[in-house]
């Protein structure tokens, strides 16, 4: 036995010592692994069956544990089995469940957390019994969640499992076993404990009740809402909309309205953003069905009938109710935003022939309130009010008497000019328009110009109106032109747009603080925080911004029709083109729900307002293009078939060179115009969606000319008869007979969608088309024959066109079917025999040895 003295060999028997350790660990996950399998291969054989689960158990008892680890994993896929078969269904709850839960109490956190994830799945399947819940499981979940003698890291862990729970179970186990101890844990002094409580808090409000949540979970709510750690807070604001809907209508008001508020202007910025991220939806929270005449139901908006009683009927294509006021466009004009705009006391000039001087001091300085129909029918309204208050009557404003003070901004605005980006090479010298006209070029309020005569009325209103009073000019501290990008997109000039410099809405005229004063939907104040978000225009605020403007139509939904003039301010200054700001994602918002928006707002605030921003967005920068381009067909359904002649001059627009390299958004456009096409008559058709559908036939890319090949068959579905013949042999000649074989491929494709859309009748399609498709079929490019090939098997066949094909062109057709079963190319062979297989045809298989590879 010397050699037990050595050193050297004492370490080697202790290594041994390991290694047989390792090795029965290994041996264990393995066996658990193959629990399952195990279980698979027994069959019915019971005797199999106990001496897999007496296995089980040893495992579950196992010290490793890795080996607990593995088996806990497989616990869930064993169940499921076991559910299937009817012979194992004890073994869930007599084996399997009992295993999970012991391990909930496991030493190792690893353990614990693979065991948690075991029951969460457990539940989800409906796989643990009622009697079990009750009894054991939801009693041991509660008291380990509030057990202060565990680590605070497995106490997160049991808090969270237990918050998972609750819509796993039902809501009498929750309000019996974890009702109070949540109540509890939402003051634990441990921080991760309250934002576990305050990010499930929603889930918890919904399954107790109204009074359960406003008696017992409303207080604890609110102490969290004033955490001293900042994600609690900010858990708070994500779910602060469930919180809500778990509430009444005067709670929601009175209390959930003043927290709210503190959580718009909490210090954190991601509490902040959080909190105007559920802004939105809270304001949404206030709707009423019977005074929108709206209810949201699975993501759809649909209208409600509304009683003969009540103050505001709807109707959702009739008219809105009349114009405000001049007295109450006084109030809106007066309300104004002071951050980042003054009134000068320098006589300001823009244009002798548009802006008149103010040499007046402030006191004495008019309002200018507009309003101009879109249809230009109705006069121009102008209300001068002369503020002869003084100096204290804007001091006490309700909006700015209780805002912070702002700093001192030197506001001096020089007539130094800059050069254009768009007027390169031009000298220095050369006069450029001064900074404030480019500005208001910017901020312009675009009109659709119906009638050339009506635009010249207009005008010569607008002119006599500039003649008759003082003008108020706003004036802005800018450092440099090309440092804020205000750039006019490249691209056609709009022949239908045009706004009077005398009627170019103020920057600041945001929020309409009086006419709210009637309204009793929402509170004011979380409206003007809303609007405040809207119009801020501070770099620091662009998610603040951009998570309200996503907004906007819940907004709109809440307060209807009825206060829409309360919002127009606010949708044209969200809306305004100025491309260097993040903005652009505001109006991409806004672009994308148009449809909505129409649909709750009436035919006349469309024309108004809408339509005029819609044919805006289609000249916008391209992420606001494409988000309008996908609600084309939507929102035209709105517009009156008349007015939708301002939209078709616009189609060429989306084929500009600077669109060349943007093949997705080509494909967008064919996609989306083809299903405008059943709102056009067939003469505008014609005139404007075929030149475009023609272009897009000819794109480079495989995709677009797909979406074109639709587009095509769509519109000569639509044409009249006189138009099809000569486009149908202006197709042929432009592609079936082109050099490209790209071009010949595309005309099976517009063949194939021709066929699928049934644009023609079927001796038309049989006699125009299909000779001159099946000419293709012998075409020296492999991919023109694979697409014949395709067409016939995929498309021809199944919408049983080959029994006329056959009948009216019976050699052609044979010709056809056997030589694309005996190309040269696989893959227009393997067509051919699904062609051959599936209909009743001789086959050409005897004549034609195929191989493995072909089938």
């Amino acid at each position: 036995h010397s050699w037990k003295k050595c050193s050297y060999c004492a370490d080697a028997v202790d290594d041994s010592a390991a290694f047989k350790h390792s090795i029965i660990g290994l041996c264990g996950q393995l066996a658990a692994k193959k629990i399952l399998d195990s279980l698979q291969k027994a069959g019915s054989n019971q005797e199999e069956y106990q001496s897999i689960i007496s296995v089980m158990c040893k495992l579950s008892e196992d010290e490793e544990s890795m080996v607990r680890s593995e088996l806990v994993q497989h616990i869930p896929s064993i169940a499921l089995y076991c559910q299937n078969h009817p012979d194992l269904k004890l073994v869930i709850s007599q084996q399997l469940v009992p295993y999970t839960v012991k391990l909930l109490n496991d030493n190792y956190i690893s353990v614990r957390k693979l065991a948690q994830t075991a029951l969460l799945v457990l539940l989800e399947n409906n796989l643990i019994g009622q009697l079990q819940l009750s009894e054991w499981i939801c009693p041991l979940v509660a008291q380990l969640a509030v057990c202060a003698n565990n680590h605070d890291e497995l106490r997160i862990e049991d808090v969270t499992v237990m918050s998972l729970m609750i819509p796993l179970v039902d809501s009498s186990l929750t309000t019996k076993f974890f009702l109070d101890p949540y109540i509890s844990l939402c003051s634990d002094k441990v921080l991760g404990i309250r934002t576990v409580c305050a990010m499930r808090f929603g889930t918890l409000c919904k399954i107790a009740g109204l009074e359960i949540t406003e008696t017992s979970l409303l207080p604890a709510f609110l102490d969290l809402c004033k955490d001293v750690g900042w994600g609690v807070r900010k858990a708070c604001a994500n779910v602060f909309v469930e919180v809500a809907n778990a509430v009444s209508l005067q709670t929601r008001k009175e209390v959930l309205s003043a927290t709210l508020l503190k959580l718009l202007d909490d210090s954190s910025n991601s509490v902040r953003l959080a909190a105007y991220q559920s802004l939105g939806a809270f304001i949404c929270s206030f709707a009423d069905p019977s005074r929108t005449g709206f209810v949201c139901e699975n993501g759809k908006l649909n209208s409600v009938k509304i009683d003969d009683n009540k103050q505001m009927k709807l109707n959702v294509n009739g008219p809105i109710t009349k114009d405000l006021d001049n007295e109450q466009f006084d109030h809106e004009v007066n309300s104004l935003f002071t951050d980042q705009t003054t009134v000068s006391e320098e006589n300001t000039t823009l244009d002798s022939s548009e802006v008149t001087d103010s040499s007046k001091p402030e006191k004495e300085s008019s309002a200018v309130s507009v309003v101009s129909d879109t249809r230009l029918h109705s006069s121009v309204t102008v209300a001068a009010k002369d503020n002869s208050r003084g100096g204290n009557g804007s001091a006490f404003n309700n909006f700015q008497y209780w805002r912070e003070p702002l700093p001192d901004i030197d506001v001096n605005i020089s007539e130094e000019t800059v050069n254009s980006p768009a007027q390169t090479g031009v000298q220095d010298s050369q006069e450029a328009p001064s900074y404030m006209e480019l500005f208001l070029e910017e901020l312009q309020y675009p009109k659709v110009n119906y009638s050339d005569s009506k635009h010249n009325s207009l005008e010569d209103d607008t002119e006599a109106l500039a003649s008759s009073f003082k003008e108020s000019v706003l004036t802005f501290k800018i450092d440099d032109l090309s440092k804020r990008g205000i750039h006019p997109r490249p691209g056609k000039p709009r022949p239908n747009m045009f706004v009077p410099r005398t009627l170019r809405r103020n920057a600041s005229t945001n929020v309409p603080n009086d006419l709210f004063d009637n309204q009793d939907i929402v509170p004011n104040e979380i409206l003007m925080k809303y609007f405040e978000a809207l119009m801020s225009k501070s770099a620091m605020d662009d998610e603040l911004n951009a998570a309200c403007a996503f907004s906007f139509p819940a907004v709109t939904y809440t307060l209807g029709r009825k206060y829409w003039p309360c919002l127009r301010a606010t949708f044209q200054r969200v809306t305004r083109n100025v491309q260097n700001f993040s903005e652009w994602r505001n109006r991409c918002a806004i672009a994308s729900s148009l449809p909505q928006l129409a649909n709750m707002l009436g035919h006349e605030i469309i024309m108004e307002d809408l339509f005029p921003k819609f044919l805006e967005f289609l000249t916008d920068v391209d992420e606001v293009r494409q988000s309008v381009v996908l609600q084309i067909p939507d929102f035209l359904q709105h517009v009156p078939p008349e007015e939708r002649y301002h939209f078709f001059v616009h189609i060429e627009d989306f084929l500009d060179d600077a669109d060349i390299m943007k093949w997705r958004f080509r494909c967008c456009v064919a996609e989306q115009l083809s299903a405008t096409l059943k709102l056009c008559n067939p003469y505008n058709i014609d005139k404007y969606f075929l030149p475009v559908a023609l272009t897009l036939l000819q794109d480079k890319v495989f995709a677009v000319r797909l979406a074109a090949a639709e587009f095509m068959a769509n519109i000569v579905k639509h044409v009249l008869d006189d138009v099809k013949m000569p486009l149908l042999s202006k197709l042929d000649t432009t592609y079936r007979q082109a050099h490209k074989w790209n071009q010949r491929q595309t005309y099976v494709l517009v063949c194939e969608q021709l066929a699928k859309q049934r644009s023609l009748s079927l001796d038309t399609f049989v006699t125009e088309i299909v000779p001159r498709l099946f000419s293709l079929a012998w075409d020296v490019v492999p991919n023109v024959r694979l697409a014949v090939s395709r067409c016939i098997a995929l498309t021809l066949l199944p919408l049983d066109y080959l029994p006329a094909i056959q009948k009216a062109h019976s050699d052609l057709f044979l010709q056809v079917y056997y030589s694309l079963q005996s190309d040269i190319d696989d893959d227009v062979r393997h067509y051919g025999l699904l062609c051959a297989r599936a209909y009743s045809a001789p086959s050409y298989e005897n004549k034609i040895v195929w191989s493995s590879e072909c089938i």
